[in-house]
């Protein structure tokens, strides 16, 4: 695989996680799923971004 066709799935799983994890968090309510919507927020504003970070800073290397 190349860094391109990586770079670019990743950002494609980075933006479905992003949409899905912002989305639980605006249309749930917090005291009811608190749990829950600490997990979307944690995978929403640190686990996507590190993780397509990590594809992108990784280089070419397979």
């Amino acid at each position: 695989m190349t860094r391109k066709t990586k770079l670019a799935l990743a950002t494609g799983v980075v933006v479905v996680v992003e949409v899905v994890a912002w989305g639980w968090m605006l249309t749930h309510q917090a005291c009811g799923y608190p749990l829950a919507n600490l997990l979307a927020f944690l995978t929403a504003v640190m686990l996507a971004p590190l993780t397509w970070l990590t594809v992108y800073e990784g280089g070419g290397e397979s």
